[in-house]
């Protein structure tokens, strides 16, 4: 009989997981057990250097991410994404641009206009850029993700426009461009 056991560590910084095989048969049942111990030593060391380099690099870094189609503050996909980043829900990404090409150009003074615009004052005292359009974005100066979050039928311009101009991942809001 084996008996394989994983029970994860309490504290997530530490060793995640602790691997205890055993075996109770005759002779080969030692041999194995000894084999087993030496595994366990190792799997318990790369499990544990894991860790500790997956924890660093997520707590010491994240990732620019510019949003290309707003929307209307309260009813947009964009907007609810935007506020999930601003409000530390995602920890490793970093809302550097917004680009709104709708409200920043001839919806300004449509509906929705006037919430655009006070969601704009609001957000850029902390740092992020708005712009009608993707040229007005300074370019990215290393890895930079983007998210679509307009009409579907618009994305695979967006997109294109997005890799034109430097940036290395694009995230789909939606079913996707057709």
């Amino acid at each position: 009989k084996v008996e394989a056991r994983a029970q994860l560590d309490p504290d997530p910084y530490q060793v995640p997981y602790h691997v205890k095989i055993c075996s109770s048969s005759t002779r080969a049942a030692t041999k194995f057990c000894n084999g087993a111990q030496h595994l366990n030593t190792m799997l318990s060391r790369t499990l544990a250097r894991t860790a500790a380099t997956t924890a660093r690099r997520f707590a010491s870094t994240t990732t620019p991410v510019a949003l290309v189609g707003c929307g209307m503050p309260g009813r947009g996909m964009g907007w609810y994404h935007a506020k999930q980043i601003l409000d530390g829900d995602v920890p490793s990404a970093k809302l550097t641009d917004i680009v709104e090409p709708w409200f920043l150009g001839g919806g300004a003074d449509g509906p929705g206009g006037a919430e655009f615009a006070a969601f704009k004052a609001e957000v850029e005292p902390t740092g992020v850029r708005f712009h009608s359009s993707i040229a007005d974005m300074p370019k990215p100066d290393g890895k930079m993700m983007a998210m679509v979050c307009t009409r579907t039928a618009d994305m695979p311009g967006y997109v294109d426009d997005l890799v034109a101009h430097g940036v290395s991942h694009v995230f789909l809001e939606k079913p996707g461009a057709p």
